[in-house]
């Protein structure tokens, strides 16, 4: 992955709390893709997507940080 441990760390402290049970289960009854509900827990995570603008977009595209969100939002 080309992203840092570091901002893999804070990346997967930002979203973790919100990949909860209830909110899998809504997405699936939405036929929300796999991409979807990553990306989805990307904005609705506070700060998460101020984060990713402000740090990962130096380095990385929306394909490096969908890696990054896959290692730790396992099939959903």
């Amino acid at each position: 992955m080309k992203i840092t441990p570091e901002h893999l760390a804070q990346l997967k402290a930002l979203i973790q709390p919100n990949d909860t049970e209830a909110h899998r289960v809504t997405c699936r009854a939405q036929k929300m893709s796999d991409v979807g509900y990553r990306w989805q827990l990307v904005h609705q995570s506070k700060g998460a997507l101020t984060f990713v603008c402000d740090h990962l977009y130096k380095y990385m595209n929306d394909e490096h940080i969908d890696t990054a969100l896959r290692s730790f939002i396992k099939g959903y």
